[in-house]
């Protein structure tokens, strides 16, 4: 049977684990938000591209049909347009996920060195090797997911 002690430590590690993977879930946010921020930037620079060629081939629309500068025209605006708000929400939407991240990050070091601490003090015949083992590899898993 386990005694408080053991049963604290365990308190500790799985709430670093916890903490480790929202850590990893923001990570995996801010990740698909920088993904997206770059497909962003390049429909912008496409779309300030057309728009640029429409106004420097504004001389020959004689040529073309009608309806194809304009329409041309209107989709090379909606995409600058749309790719600049997906900017915009980019940049407010990473701030808030970076603070997210290192509040988060505070913590899970504060539990790792409160778990260690804690380890250390517990005497040798109060954890099984097993129990030991176990919690060691709990601890590494969290140092690699939270990438140190």
């Amino acid at each position: 049977m386990q005694n408080k002690n053991t049963e604290d430590l365990y308190k500790l590690v799985s709430m670093a684990e916890e903490v480790s993977g929202t850590v990893s879930q923001l990570q995996t946010k801010m990740n698909n938000l920088r993904t997206m921020a770059v497909v962003s930037a390049i429909g912008l620079y496409g779309g300030l591209g057309v728009a640029y060629y429409i106004y420097r081939a504004s001389k020959n629309w004689v040529e073309f049909p009608f309806p194809f500068p304009y329409t041309l025209a209107a989709i090379a605006v909606s995409l600058a347009i749309g790719c600049m708000y997906i900017l915009i929400q980019y940049i407010s939407k990473i701030k808030s996920y970076r603070y997210e991240v290192d509040s988060e990050k505070k913590i899970l070091h504060r539990l790792l060195d409160m778990v260690y601490e804690y380890k250390g003090h517990i005497e040798e015949d109060e954890l099984s090797i097993v129990d030991s083992a176990l919690l060691d590899m709990k601890l590494q898993r969290i140092k690699f997911s939270g990438k140190w």
